[in-house]
């Protein structure tokens, strides 16, 4: 695993992280959370790094890997081009 890929990860980790937070900390965000309900996940395509994030009913949660139906998938050429 290539410093990159942990980076990579750790900042995808994190912004699992700070959505949670946010959507607990924020009512306003909390409800505009609320209005749809989606799955994306972002993924690092030549080392097969992603994480994705579902939305639900207001709630985020996120797992490492990738989800088999995605809404929306934000893919970078490399982990090191995402880290940039």
């Amino acid at each position: 695993m290539s410093l990159a890929t942990t980076q990579f990860s750790a900042i995808l980790w994190g912004l699992a992280q700070l959505l949670q937070f946010q959507s607990k900390r924020y009512p306003a965000f909390q409800a505009r959370l609320k209005e749809r309900n989606l799955v994306f996940q972002i993924v690092a395509k030549d080392e097969e790094t992603a994480r994705w994030f579902e939305i639900r009913d207001g709630r985020v949660t996120s797992k490492s890997g990738t989800h088999e139906k995605p809404d929306v998938t934000l893919g970078f050429k490399n982990a090191r081009l995402g880290v940039k």
